[in-house]
């Protein structure tokens, strides 16, 4: 009976040798370049965890879904922030925003044209001119972008900050 060649042992162990050889040249990059965080991006998602309470409203976990709801607009997608080198953010206000507050927009998305970011490894921080600083661990797709942190913050407005953890998602503006 002839044996193939696939079953002998020095196939396989040639087989297995050059799967662990190809796993292992994947470059590993814990960093995030300026330049790549740099260009135009939109807010495709802003979840929060734990989700927030509001009775009837039920649970809400996403903002940007919620607002979008809320004014019966894309507004909150259709924003366009612009990470300039130096540091500096740029907002858009879209056609879809004109009927809604600059403020409200403002404060919901989190930037404002007074904004400023820097970037540390894959630690992103963003400031207002108030001073505020939030900072953010940033991971990179292909077109798309990912920020996570976690804040004190009175969502429910309660009185009573709680913490949350926040995921930004982004994609690259067209």
């Amino acid at each position: 009976m002839k044996r193939s060649v696939l079953n002998q042992p020095g196939w396989i162990l040639l087989f297995f040798g050059l799967t662990l050889f190809f796993s292992g040249c994947k470059k590993e990059n814990d960093e995030v370049s300026p330049a790549a965080v740099e260009g135009r991006w939109n807010i495709t998602a802003y979840r929060i965890n734990p989700a927030l309470d509001l009775g009837p409203l039920g649970k809400i976990d996403n903002l940007v879904t919620f607002f979008n709801g809320l004014t019966g607009t894309t507004c909150f997608t259709d924003v366009t922030l612009t990470f300039k080198s130096g540091g500096t953010i740029e907002t858009d206000n879209p056609q879809s925003c004109k009927d809604i507050n600059e403020d409200a927009v403002e404060e919901q998305t989190g930037f404002d044209e007074t904004s400023k970011w820097a970037l540390d490894g894959t630690k992103l921080t963003v400031s207002s001119s108030s001073g505020e600083k939030e900072e953010y661990t940033v991971s990179m797709g292909s077109g798309t972008m990912q920020w996570v942190g976690r804040r004190d913050e009175d969502f429910e407005q309660d009185g009573t900050p709680t913490n949350y953890t926040v995921t930004i998602d982004f994609r690259r503006a067209k």
